[in-house]
């Protein structure tokens, strides 16, 4: 039976970034990583129009989720995490539903 879950849309993890793959990435390079492509959110922000800030965005939600795919944490894993994190952050009253 399909659920809900199955239809949400994922950011694809890249694993090879032109010069090599990105599992061979030390935690530096993927923190540099992030930063560049929030950098880049930044910018966008402040100079260009909204949907390339959404696009910028979401490179940083692909570069988390590359991250993650390098470290070997399979789907099921994430998604129970963010499970976790959401029911956190709705128990702080951080959310919507929280408050």
């Amino acid at each position: 039976m399909l659920t809900r879950d199955d239809f949400i849309i994922r950011p694809m993890p890249v694993v090879y970034d032109g010069e090599k793959e990105t599992n061979l990435y030390t935690p530096q390079e993927w923190a540099e990583k992030v930063y560049e492509e929030v950098d880049e959110a930044l910018e966008a922000e402040a100079t260009e129009s909204a949907l390339r800030t959404v696009e910028e965005v979401i490179d940083v939600m692909t570069v988390c989720a590359s991250w993650l795919n390098a470290m070997g944490i399979d789907k099921e894993s994430i998604d129970d995490m963010i499970r976790y994190v959401n029911n956190k952050n709705r128990t702080r009253g951080y959310t919507k539903a929280g408050r």
